[in-house]
């Protein structure tokens, strides 16, 4: 697919590998489809975990090839010597500017002194490959690895935001955002926040994240004309993410007469308390927490359902506003109640694509629910209207190509 003559392309990662993260393994996927050679890089590395990786990315992995992948020495703080003789940047210049943002700090500009120390490593290496771009996964601390790169290589960088992160301002450097050749969010919210909070929209291209829906079997049919009412969650049995409020909200659905079967999906610290409080509901066999299950099985389970909640009630630190579950459940033409997030109306529009209700609040969850069961003709449509969004807008080869047409325009 490869027709123009693409510069050598390098990605940073937070961590590598990091066998949950998605839609980074998606976005490399979809550059390498189109053509581009991938170096990875990250900030933090572990070759222990390579088997525990997923096979697309474990495939990836070796299509880039052992001298792709960064050397153990790079985790360490200080690189060796020679290699930064080479950088045209002045090393200590761009350490002063760093440490200056934490003055008053001490623990912060200790971090900083060796975190500078790995990025000149990271650009050492990255030169001596003729790296003619650098793409940045996350605002926080690889944009800021990313700048410095910048600095001391002259390579032009971008920085895939997620939104999440930005609002982590001590982890935020805003030079890091400004000196990028540009910024992908992943959300049109997380665009204005790169604006509102760092002066930076003027360099951003909203860049949607996305599935192949055609690889999902569409659901058939208005909803399930016996019962059970199938519900379907997936989220880690963890705090903070609203799984107590599904439960009472469940709860009131059920005393109401509804036959409601629900489905957690997922696996977490919080399973001994979520249990019981599913035995205390008195309704045996109405909840289910199945754990982690396969992709393959966690498809089926969506396909057979009538109905799909996210409770989510706040996005902190790398959560995603549109987590793959929420793609999942349009893809197979599910009806879709979730929190109103910022970024979510983007793909859950209001009684258009789902239905959106204020997070932190049982009540409104429970009206959701009970919607989607009181008008099944309408939830289907909604449902089918949902998949069409994803198949137009949420393309992630379409917009894959859109990433790739803004790196070429640095050239």
């Amino acid at each position: 697919m490869k027709h123009i003559p693409y510069p050598r392309l390098a990605v940073l990662l937070p961590r590598f590998p990091d066998p949950v993260d998605f839609w980074m393994q998606r976005e490399m996927e979809m550059l390498m489809r189109l053509g581009w050679e991938l170096n990875i890089f990250a900030l933090a590395y572990d070759s222990r975990q390579m088997a525990a990786l997923p096979a697309e990315l474990r495939a990836l992995a070796a299509g880039v090839g052992e001298r792709t992948r960064p050397a153990p020495r790079l985790a360490g703080f200080e690189p060796p010597s020679d290699p930064l003789q080479s950088l045209p940047g002045n090393l200590a210049q761009v350490r002063k500017e760093v440490l200056n943002n934490f003055r008053g700090q001490p623990l912060k500009m200790l971090e900083m002194r060796a975190f500078s120390g790995k990025a000149a490593g990271l650009a050492a290496e990255m030169r001596a490959r003729r790296i003619g771009h650098l793409h940045v996964q996350y605002g926080t601390r690889p944009a800021l690895a990313g700048w410095m790169i910048h600095r001391l290589t002259g390579i032009p960088y971008s920085v895939r935001v997620h939104g999440p992160e930005l609002a982590d301002r001590d982890e935020v450097t805003p030079e890091a955002l400004k000196g990028a050749a540009f910024l992908a969010p992943a959300t049109q919210a997380a665009r204005e926040t790169l604006g509102n909070l760092y002066g930076a929209a003027d360099r951003a291209v909203v860049v949607h994240y996305g599935i192949d829906a055609g690889a999902y079997a569409p659901r058939v049919g208005i909803l399930r004309a016996e019962p059970p009412f199938e519900v379907v969650c997936a989220r880690p049995l963890e705090t903070d993410n609203g799984l107590e409020l599904l439960l009472e909200a469940c709860a009131e659905l059920l005393n109401e007469g509804l036959p409601l079967h629900v489905q957690i999906i997922g696996e977490g610290r919080l399973r001994k308390p979520l249990q019981k409080r599913v035995d205390q509901m008195g309704f045996p066999g109405a909840v289910e927490l199945p754990g982690d299950l396969p992709a393959e099985e966690r498809a089926r389970r969506l396909t057979a359902a009538d109905c799909y909640i996210d409770p989510l009630p706040q996005l902190r630190g790398e959560r995603e506003a549109l987590p793959l579950a929420l793609f999942e459940a349009l893809a197979c033409s599910l009806p879709v109640v979730a929190t109103n997030l910022p970024g979510r109306n983007e793909l859950i529009r209001h009684f258009e694509t789902g239905i959106l209700v204020p997070p932190g609040d049982h009540s409104t969850l429970t009206a959701g629910i009970r919607d989607v069961y009181n008008q099944p003709a309408k939830a289907a449509r909604i449902a089918r209207a949902g998949r069409e969004l994803l198949l137009q807008e949420f393309d992630p080869q379409v917009n894959a190509r859109l990433l790739t047409s803004l790196i070429l325009r640095q050239r």
